[in-house]
C-alpha cells in the first residue's frame, strides 16, 4: 500500500489541485533588491526545471492520495517527501536545511531574529549530501565559502527546489494566515540574501504548499493571495494549493 493510501475519514473528495505564481506589485514600504528588480529566475537551468517538473508532480500524487487523511504536519511533510523520492531518488531529497536568519539583511532580520530558519524539505541537483547543521558544527567554517562562511547561504545552490507545506487539517482552529505568509517571506528573504551575496551562483526554484484539506474554518486561498501581494513576496516564491471539495451526492 502506497504512503497516505487510507480510508475516508471524512466527507471530502479530492478537489482539482490549482497553481499560481502570485503577480506581486513593488511594495513602497518593502525595500526591493535592486537584484530583484531585474531578477531573472528562469534562465537556462534545466535541473531546476525537471526537478520543479517533478516536484510539482509529487505535488498531485500527493494531494490525490492524502486528501482524506487527518494527522500531524511532520507526517504530512513525511508523506511528501516520500512522492518526492518516488519521483526522484532518496539522496536528492533532505529535510529541515537550516539558514541564519542574522545574516539575511535588515528587512529579513526584523521578521525573524533570533531564529534559525529550517527549510522544509528540499531536493538536492546531485546525489551528495553534506549539509552539517549550521548552528552545531565544531568546524571552523561551514562549506559555504565567502564572503559568509557560517550563513548557509552559499550552499543553496546544490538545491534544485525549496519548498514549505503548510496543511489545514492539523490544526484545530485552521490555518494562521500569518504563518502561511511567514513561509513565503522566509523563502523570498533566504533567496534575496543568497541572490545579494553569490549573485553569480544560480538560485532554486521555492514553493509553499498549502494543503487545504480541512472543511471548517474553510481556508480562503483569494485572502491569502491579497496578504502575498501586500508582503511583497518574490514573484518566483510560488504558490502550489490543494482545496479538497465537498461530497455533496
Amino acid at each position: 500500500m502506497r504512503a497516505c493510501d487510507a480510508s475516508p475519514v471524512s466527507r471530502f473528495t479530492a478537489g482539482s489541485v490549482r497553481r499560481m505564481s502570485p503577480q506581486v506589485p513593488l511594495h513602497q514600504d518593502y525595500p526591493i533588491p535592486a537584484s530583484r528588480m531585474s531578477h531573472t529566475i528562469g534562465g537556462v537551468d534545466p535541473v531546476r526545471s525537471a526537478h520543479a517538473a517533478m516536484f510539482e508532480a509529487a505535488w498531485d500524487d500527493f494531494t490525490r492520495a492524502c486528501a482524506t487523511t487527518v494527522a500531524p504536519e511532520a507526517t504530512y511533510q513525511a508523506w511528501l517527501a516520500h512522492f518526492v523520492i518516488e519521483r526522484l531518488d532518496l539522496l536528492r531529497v533532505v529535510r529541515e536545511v537550516d539558514f541564519g536568519a542574522r545574516h539575511l539583511g535588515p528587512v529579513a532580520v526584523q521578521y525573524f531574529t533570533g531564529h534559525n530558519l529550517m527549510v522544509d524539505l528540499l531536493i538536492l541537483r546531485e546525489p551528495v549530501v553534506n549539509l552539517p547543521r549550521r548552528a552545531a558544527l565544531a568546524q571552523k567554517n561551514l562549506p559555504d565559502g565567502t564572503p559568509n562562511p557560517r550563513s548557509g547561504l552559499a550552499r543553496l545552490a546544490d538545491f534544485s527546489v525549496i519548498t514549505e507545506l503548510k496543511v489545514s487539517a492539523t490544526q484545530l482552529g485552521g490555518l494562521d494566515y500569518a504563518e502561511v505568509v511567514r513561509d513565503f517571506r522566509k523563502l523570498s528573504a533566504i533567496l534575496d540574501a543568497a541572490e545579494a551575496q553569490y549573485p553569480d551562483r544560480k538560485l532554486p526554484a521555492a514553493y509553499v504548499g498549502v494543503f487545504g484539506n480541512r472543511d471548517r474554518p474553510r481556508f480562503n486561498f483569494d485572502l491569502l493571495e491579497s496578504k502575498i501581494r501586500r508582503a511583497s513576496i518574490r514573484p518566483d516564491v510560488k504558490l502550489l494549493k490543494f482545496e479538497a471539495t465537498r461530497d455533496t451526492a
